[in-house]
């Protein structure tokens, strides 16, 4: 007999070592979610040969065959939970960016936009030319017409000004009806 303690199996051993998660979460993250069930799968089909070969777990093919699914089942499962988790990061990054209201690119935006335009133009020694619109008896029409008319006059400048700037032009709202 085997006495506890001595490193012995007492029945079936289920597991799962989180820090096989870490591989797929960066590759799925940083790659794609397709990339990611790729190497979930890959990690889940090595870690079985290892198990299978070596029987860490005895005879009990049940706990070997539990452990499997188990493992696939956590991996997908935190798949879509990182594709949407960067989902939801990206459409958040992309709404700190942009004016609501017009859709232009907001003051932090703009201004990074400003800057690297500025050092392009200090590269190849073209020149730059930075135009900013305001417009006059802009509280005017919010005080008599409301703010609905008001921001009608702000979405309709922003379109006007993307409809008839060139690609390489940037628009932006700075702030109020600026």
């Amino acid at each position: 007999t085997v006495a506890p303690g001595d490193g012995a199996f007492y029945g079936p051993k289920y597991e799962f070592h989180i820090v096989f998660l870490l591989p797929v979460v960066a590759v799925c993250w940083y790659v794609s979610i397709k990339a990611g069930f790729l190497t979930a799968l890959l990690s889940a089909m090595v870690w079985m040969a290892v198990d299978w070969f070596t029987k860490r777990h005895g005879a009990d093919f049940q706990a070997l065959i539990v452990n499997d699914a188990v493992r696939l089942s956590v991996f997908a499962l935190v798949i879509v939970l990182v594709d949407r988790l960067k989902r939801a990061h990206e459409r958040e990054s992309a709404l700190a960016r942009v004016d609501l209201l017009t859709q232009l690119p907001n003051r932090l935006a703009f201004y990074e936009q400003v800057a690297a335009e500025i050092v392009r133009a200090q590269r190849y020694r073209h020149p730059l030319t930075v135009i900013l619109l305001d417009l006059d008896n802009f509280k005017t029409v919010n005080d008599l017409d409301g703010h609905d008319a008001g921001d009608k006059v702000l979405s309709t400048v922003a379109e006007t000004l993307q409809n008839n700037i060139r690609a390489t032009d940037v628009a932006g709202r700075l702030g109020g009806d600026e």
